[in-house]
């Protein structure tokens, strides 16, 4: 989901995310991995997929919405909250102290830190809208007046167990500062820097998903097509979350960091706005083998904190 948001890039040159409108072998003639596409282009509004081009395997469904924008060039309003003395962001991230896990509990070298068992759900996320707080986020993210999915919401009763998607970055960030958790980041807190993306030591949804750097998937370190739900399964949409048994890992009780839907990670170039890129991880259902290992982001997967799509959700972390 993007707003575009994880059982959880954005670096100079990268050439290889776009948004296709495309079905099946259409999308396979259709890829042209030798465009360079700067950081700051836009990403092409013509469906509401997220799809890596570099992998003419990831088909985009043929009855997606049109993509929603509500980035800069959408010039929204600027919320103006009250000034507390202190950043929303310092506040969640201390608020993540506090309370016993509710998750999965990973091992650190001196210590541990929690993740949620699974994305976060379209029940849970409908629970939050009752109450709240658009000033429950970080500074950078006063343009952002409305944490409402940018579209397909309320979702049918039938998906209430399925991931939320169209979400955007700080709409993933202020559910986690509601629940008193934080959207996964660094290991010991805070933001993971852009260029430790697969560095188990640094990123916590590297570590869960990677057991510690030790394998390539969830599961193990050869690709299981039957695994998790990705473009292999050809369901060409969300399960509910934790359905899928196999699907487990990097630690028991962990599920779907591969596949379903990719999710935000509190990992971005800047904290400037809307314009900021910030990284995904664990690729989605329309997703193959290289688009689903815990390392994917060496593809240079990316997108705006702004953006959302229908293939992009989040879960939240402990310090």
């Amino acid at each position: 989901m993007l707003g575009l948001a994880s059982g959880c890039a954005a670096l100079s040159g990268i050439s290889d995310l776009e948004v296709v409108d495309c079905v099946g072998s259409e999308c396979d003639a259709g890829f042209d991995t030798s465009v360079d596409v700067a950081p700051e282009a836009p990403i092409d509004s013509g469906a509401d997929t997220l799809v890596d081009s570099s992998r003419p395997d990831a088909d985009a469904p043929a009855d997606g919405d049109a993509v929603t924008d509500t980035g800069p060039e959408a010039a929204p309003d600027v919320l103006v909250c009250p000034e507390t003395g202190t950043d929303a962001k310092a506040d969640a991230d201390a608020s993540a102290d506090a309370g016993p896990c509710t998750g999965v509990s990973i091992p650190t070298t001196g210590g541990s830190y929690c993740i949620d068992a699974t994305e976060v759900t379209n029940a849970q996320y409908g629970a939050f809208l009752a109450k709240a707080d658009v000033c429950a986020q970080p500074s950078f993210c006063a343009w952002n007046t409305s944490f409402v999915p940018a579209s397909a919401w309320p979702a049918p009763s039938e998906k209430a167990s399925h991931p939320v998607t169209y979400v955007d970055w700080c709409d993933a960030y202020a559910y986690c500062a509601s629940v008193g958790k934080r959207l996964c980041g660094r290991i010991g807190g805070g933001s993971n820097p852009v260029d430790a993306f697969n560095n188990a030591n640094a990123s916590q949804c590297h570590r869960a998903c990677s057991f510690a750097g030790a394998r390539t998937y969830p599961y193990g370190d050869a690709y299981d097509k039957d695994a998790c739900n990705g473009g292999d399964l050809d369901l060409k949409t969300t399960t509910p979350v934790g359905s899928r048994a196999a699907c487990v890992g990097g630690y028991p009780g962990l599920f779907d960091m591969s596949g379903n839907v990719w999710e935000w990670e509190d990992s971005c170039t800047g904290s400037t706005g809307a314009g900021d890129q910030c990284r995904l991880r664990g690729g989605a259902y329309n997703n193959t083998s290289a688009g689903l290992a815990c390392a994917v982001d060496f593809l240079g997967i990316t997108t705006l904190r702004s953006k959302t799509y229908n293939n992009v959700g989040f879960r939240c972390c402990g310090p």
